[in-house]
């Protein structure tokens, strides 16, 4: 198990009851996300960016995603099915193809994304990737990003453009936490209750 706090990266035996620190080689060591991928390494969110940890010849082996923007706090990781790692920025969304070793894309409002400011992510049973953020909920394709978005005059919108976490269940309904309560979208035809 791995833990991610403010004062720095923990991993955790379960069996043995240790904890053991991990040294990010950083000024700051906040962490504030963790994402395992299916070759077994550790993309960590951090406020000095994207870290990979990974052990390989007993060692341990930390790298740096640099990105072309200037982008820095990480606040949210998620490592896809495919190998793509997305990064939550606070200033746009970023993509890590699989074996890249930098941040080859970042997304902002720019390019179609709702908000630069990234506090969740979720990739659903389909492979679209959802993205909450501070001023509502996209969904992407890959190719463009679709909007959810509260409307006071609508009460089949979203309850609340701040979203704090995204979650699909067995059903694959996607259900949406937002600051002024709960939302559970159908995918299929985008009801949302």
């Amino acid at each position: 198990r791995s833990i991610g706090t403010e004062n720095g990266l923990f991993l955790y035996d379960c069996d043995k009851k240790k904890k053991k620190e991990v040294k990010l080689k950083q000024t700051v060591n906040c962490v504030f996300d963790i994402a395992e991928d299916n070759e077994g390494n550790l993309w960590i969110a951090t406020s000095l960016g994207l870290l990979k940890l990974n052990y390989a010849n007993n060692k341990q082996h930390i790298q740096h995603f640099p990105t072309n923007k200037h982008t820095y706090t990480a606040q949210t990781v998620l490592a896809a099915k495919d190998g793509t790692v997305y990064v939550g920025y606070q200033n746009g969304l970023g993509i890590v193809a699989h074996g890249e070793t930098t941040v080859k894309q970042v997304f902002t409002t720019m390019d179609g994304l709702g908000s630069n400011w990234i506090n969740c992510l979720l990739e659903d049973k389909q492979g679209y990737i959802w993205i909450g953020t501070n001023d509502g909920l996209n969904r992407y394709n890959g190719y463009e990003f679709k909007h959810y978005n509260h409307d006071e005059y609508n009460k089949n919108s979203i309850a609340n453009n701040y979203i704090c976490d995204i979650a699909e269940d067995k059903n694959g309904y996607i259900w949406v936490s937002t600051t002024n309560g709960l939302n559970k979208i159908n995918p299929k035809n985008d009801n949302i209750i």
